[in-house]
């Protein structure tokens, strides 16, 4: 599986869990939808961005309780949760 299939399975799986549609455009974009036809988009192209809402996605995920997992191009977390899931996570968006 490439990293761009992996990082769709793992946008999908984020969406699903969410309850809100979560999809990577063509241009590389992450658009998240929520209720009210409000949504938010990223591009993945701007590191600094696409890290910081990573981060805030993985602090909001862990707080609810989810198990959630991470691709990036050095790292792969499989789904789980708690704190040391949470902590080996941010460290491997701030080593980025």
């Amino acid at each position: 599986m490439s990293y761009r299939d992996r990082i769709n399975a793992v946008v999908q799986s984020l969406g699903a869990e969410l309850g809100s549609p979560l999809s990577l455009a063509a241009d590389g974009s992450l658009s998240l939808e929520f209720g009210g036809g409000r949504h938010c988009q990223l591009a993945v192209s701007d590191t600094e961005a696409r890290v910081s809402r990573l981060t805030a996605w993985v602090v909001a995920a862990d707080a609810a309780g989810h198990r959630w997992g991470l691709v990036l191009p050095d790292a792969e977390l499989a789904p789980d949760n708690g704190a040391p899931h949470r902590h080996a996570a941010l460290r491997a968006l701030a080593s980025m």
